[in-house]
């Protein structure tokens, strides 16, 4: 570096030696090199860490819960409420503690779901390159009533949390924080209704990714789906899940709900292409019917969001955790095409070694089942677009490591893989009958 700051401090000099006729010494000119080159080097790193922000705030929100009004806060108090799914505080916006579950995974002797989910997920974003230099992760929690009123108080409630958030972030570190919302079930409605909030106070909040699975769509939808708060918003469907078209409560004017954003915005890929996001760039809204292999309807309302229940995602690799953890791989997978059209086809494949996803342009019209009854499908036309293998090695090693562990410390605890039948709802029942 002496020797360098002397080189540097001697061009210096002589370039500036026909308008300051002085002699310096060596060591004052090493010196000034030295300087000079430190001053630079900080210059270009400060120029270069300020293209993509280096903090990010992820946000799990859960769906509808199976409970009534007047049995909410007892179900929600149940220890064995978070056993398979996320849930978080009831209207809090709690922070989550990577920090803590390298080996515990145990929170008061029952082991419960957020504690393998969250830590696979930020394993995956590494893995695959979508993590932020400081990743923060939080839970939100709301009542899980089937109600639109509900729906939209929780919105409320996350809009005065997440600009307090944003907020800090930008006052402790000077950085806009990336917000991420990865919701499911009717917790992509609470993410979706931000921008009612936004529109009443103004507060400038702005959301990179909203990555809903299994979210109801219907007419309530459409102002929320276009606003310029979202930059990129993604709705995963597919036609095993049976849940996602049945709700007729909660929906405005009682109607069906639907499976795609473009089943109820007239003219989605216009729209988008025509306008965009709050902070600049395109808005992108993308379709994705997910599959896994060759079967189309593996993927169900069940195993999207939930540990160890339904079929497993893909047996021998993912038999535990849940389709949610491997959101990374389809957010690295969309940016590769730019999120540039409505709907796509997104096909998850693993071998013994890696996991990696192969992306098509779907065209054809996603089949649904109510009631038993098939709605028939249009003509299929898929065109491959890309293959993403980044990181497919890498992925595969960590969330199976994590998968495994779910098995040795989760699975023990509850051997049912049905949604209803199980040692879990067993308990919460028995508190209800006895809860003494």
């Amino acid at each position: 570096m002496g020797v360098l700051g002397y080189f540097t401090g001697l061009v210096l000099y002589n370039i500036t030696g026909g308008l300051f006729m002085f002699r310096v010494s060596q060591k004052a000119l090493g010196l000034f090199g030295c300087v000079t080159l430190f001053f630079a080097f900080f210059a270009i790193q400060v120029f270069c860490s300020t293209g993509e922000p280096s903090v990010g705030a992820t946000i799990f929100i859960h769906g509808t819960l199976p409970t009534a009004r007047w049995s909410v806060e007892r179900y929600r108090a149940n220890a064995f409420t978070p056993f398979d799914q996320i849930v978080g505080e009831k209207n809090v916006l709690r922070e989550y503690q990577l920090s803590g579950v390298a080996d515990g995974v145990v929170c008061d002797d029952l082991p419960i779901a957020e504690n393998f989910i969250i830590p696979a997920y930020h394993a995956a974003a590494q893995a695959v390159g979508v993590a932020h230099k400081t990743e923060r992760y939080f839970t939100f929690g709301w009542s899980g009533l089937l109600s639109r009123l509900e729906r939209r108080q929780a919105a409320e409630d996350l809009y005065g949390s997440l600009t307090a958030l944003h907020d800090d972030i930008k006052k402790t570190t000077g950085i806009d924080p990336e917000i991420r919302i990865i919701a499911h079930s009717y917790g992509g409605e609470v993410g979706e209704l931000l921008s009612e909030a936004e529109e009443q106070h103004r507060n400038k909040l702005h959301v990179s990714w909203l990555f809903m699975y299994g979210t109801p769509m219907h007419a309530g939808s459409v102002n929320s789906l276009l606003s310029p708060v979202f930059q990129t918003v993604v709705l995963v469907s597919s036609p095993g899940d049976r849940i996602q078209p049945l709700d007729i409560f909660s929906t405005d004017g009682h109607k069906r709900a639907q499976m795609r954003m473009a089943d109820v915005v007239p003219d989605l890929e216009k729209f988008v292409h025509g306008h965009q996001a709050s902070l600049g760039g395109p808005l992108a809204r993308c379709d994705v019917h997910i599959c896994v292999g060759d079967n189309p309807r593996h993927i169900t309302h069940t195993n999207m969001w939930l540990l160890g229940r339904s079929r497993p995602i893909v047996k021998g690799f993912l038999d535990e955790l849940p389709l949610v953890v491997l959101t990374p791989l389809f957010m690295k997978t969309l940016e590769k095409d730019e999120c540039s059209r409505t709907s796509y086809r997104l096909t998850l494949k693993a071998d013994k070694t890696a996991c990696w996803t192969c992306l098509e342009l779907d065209e054809h019209e996603v089949c649904s089942r109510l009631f038993g009854r098939r709605k028939r499908a249009g003509a299929k036309q898929q065109q491959i677009l890309l293959e993403c293998h980044d990181g497919a090695c890498a992925l595969y090693d960590v969330l199976h490591e994590w998968d495994l562990k779910a098995q040795a410390v989760w699975r023990p605890c509850d051997r049912s893989r049905n949604v209803v039948l199980n040692h879990k709802n067993f308990e919460i029942i028995k508190s209800f009958i006895w809860p003494w």
